[in-house]
């Protein structure tokens, strides 16, 4: 019922065109082509099928004729599609009312602008800037004569419905309306008024400004409604696609530290002056081993991270080193850091192996999620003092509930937030000889 109704109220498409002169010979070649499709389709009820004709007049327009009997007799009268082409306007309609109405908004070649009269002067207002589609519907003349033909309408799909039957048995399905319950056109006219959809496109993304005559499930109002239902649903979603990247960020980051070990027997570490002072974080010593080999190269070695050739170097830093997460990140700053301290995956100054790890590499966290970024070049992990009272020691994330964890044997887990602060601190220590129980994180 929904798309019948839409037939008929004069929905209107109008282009500017650049070449009349090529678009009314394509026209003339593509209205012979419809009709020849439109003479092969079997006609109604024996009759001659429809046909596009050319109407006489100083502008070039084709109507679209239907033979008698084939549409209800009341929108019969509405419904005349109708291709018009004058004023470099090109108008595609469901009626040649609206294809006239449409081509005498442009008053002249010269002027190709629309101008907001009556009605539609609210409609200019909601108009944004920057737009790129503007869409107007005025059902005031046509919905309410579509409403008063229901029953003309209802009685013709009724028909056509029993003709698909062809006699066979079953259940008949007839569709009914009640002449005395629907509205007159002149009680609808004065509620109903133009409505507006107008498209735009910035930096920001694309903006849709919608404004109805009529309710519908693309209505703002019950679209907010839908939205509201469905955006727990869609952030959950897009939050396990960024965790599940954060994860794949930590796992390539482990990679590079095995790789990292095979080649110097040790597990990365911070790049240090000759007095044993951190100038570079472990980050950059692991460059070569997530194919950053050649940002690798520009680092001066012998210089802190801040040195004014260093500095210029943050801007470079890899995706990998980025949780996606993390909400208005400062830029070039990274939240995947290690613990340093006695008995961590990190000791300052000590080259620190497999085989140092005495607790288990599956038991022993080298890279955390941070509560707090850092600049990614900068020599700063978290510290660790076994002698403090357990805690978090700083890990924590923007996942919802907890945060991720890279473990010494490549394998990254999800740790809660409600993790035991014993336990945690467990996992921190390489050789501190706790029996930890996978169930316990």
């Amino acid at each position: 019922m929904a798309a019948i109704m839409a037939a008929y109220t004069g929905v209107t498409l109008t282009f500017q065109v650049r070449d009349e002169g090529a678009v009314r010979r394509q026209l003339e070649v593509l209205i012979k082509g419809i009709n020849r499709v439109l003479v092969q389709r079997p006609a109604a009820a024996g009759g001659d099928p429809p046909q596009f004709r050319k109407k006489d007049g100083p502008r070039t327009e084709y109507v679209l004729e239907f033979p008698p009997g084939s549409i209800p007799d009341g929108p019969q009268g509405m419904l005349s599609p109708t291709i018009a082409l004058d004023n470099e306007q090109l108008s595609i309609s469901a009626t040649s009312a609206a294809a006239e109405k449409a081509l005498a908004l442009v008053a002249s070649p010269a002027d190709k602008r629309w101008s907001a009269t009556d009605a539609y002067v609210r409609v200019a207002e909601r108009i944004p800037r920057n737009l790129m589609m503007l869409v107007i519907t005025d059902p005031r003349e046509t919905m309410p004569a579509v409403i008063e033909s229901l029953p003309a309408i209802v009685q013709a799909l009724n028909t056509q419905m029993a003709q698909a039957r062809g006699g066979r048995d079953g259940p008949e399905f007839n569709l009914r309306v009640d002449p005395q319950k629907l509205p007159r056109a002149d009680q609808l006219r004065p509620l109903l008024f133009p409505a507006s959809t107008s498209l735009t496109v910035d930096a920001q993304g694309i903006q849709i400004l919608q404004r109805e005559a009529v309710p519908s499930l693309t209505s703002p109002t019950t679209s907010g409604f839908l939205v509201g239902l469905l955006l727990p649903a869609t952030q959950s979603a897009r939050e396990a696609a960024r965790r599940a990247q954060c994860t794949n960020n930590i796992k390539q980051i482990m990679l590079a530290m095995h790789n990292y070990h095979s080649a110097n027997n040790s597990f990365p570490r911070d790049i240090t002056d000759k007095d044993g002072k951190p100038l570079l974080s472990w980050r950059v010593a692991i460059l070569p081993y997530i194919e950053q080999a050649e940002l690798y190269n520009k680092f001066k070695l012998d210089e802190p991270w801040d040195s004014p050739h260093n500095k210029e170097l943050l801007k470079e830093m890899p995706t990998s080193f980025n949780c996606p997460t993390r909400a208005k990140p400062e830029p070039f700053t990274t939240t995947y850091r290690g613990f340093v301290g006695a008995g961590a995956m990190f000791e300052t100054g000590q080259d620190i192996g497999i085989a140092s790890v005495t607790d288990g590499t599956s038991n022993t966290i080298a890279v955390t999620e941070a509560s707090e970024a850092v600049p990614w070049t900068k020599p700063a992990d978290l510290p660790f003092d076994p002698q403090a009272q357990p805690s978090l020691y700083g890990a924590g994330s923007s996942h919802p509930g907890g945060f991720n964890c890279g473990f010494a044997d490549g394998s990254v887990r999800f740790i809660k937030n409600s993790i035991s602060a014993v336990v945690f601190k467990a996992l921190i220590t390489r050789n501190g000889r706790e029996v930890i129980n996978a169930d316990a994180f």
